[in-house]
């Protein structure tokens, strides 16, 4: 088992030839929720959950409106 440290150090190893090791802001995203779960434990779900959630449905909302067609509803309507 890693420590906080230890596991951001090797987070952070940078592996320019393998381009499926390659950093996105998902996979950056993840490795920061991972790394504090494993300091804080179940502490930081009361805090995160509610945050998360209003962010992923405004996430879908977006995107299920920049599906619609506007110009079509203002020719139906």
């Amino acid at each position: 088992m890693f420590s906080g440290l230890e596991q951001v150090l090797f987070l952070l190893q940078d592996d320019d030839d393998d381009i499926v090791n390659s950093w996105t802001l998902r996979k950056c995203s993840a490795a920061g929720l991972d790394i504090m779960s494993s300091f804080f434990g179940d502490e930081m779900l009361p805090v995160l959950m509610p945050k998360l959630q209003v962010r992923s449905s405004l996430s879908a909302m977006i995107y299920a409106m920049s599906q619609l067609d506007f110009q079509k509803m203002d020719a139906i309507l």
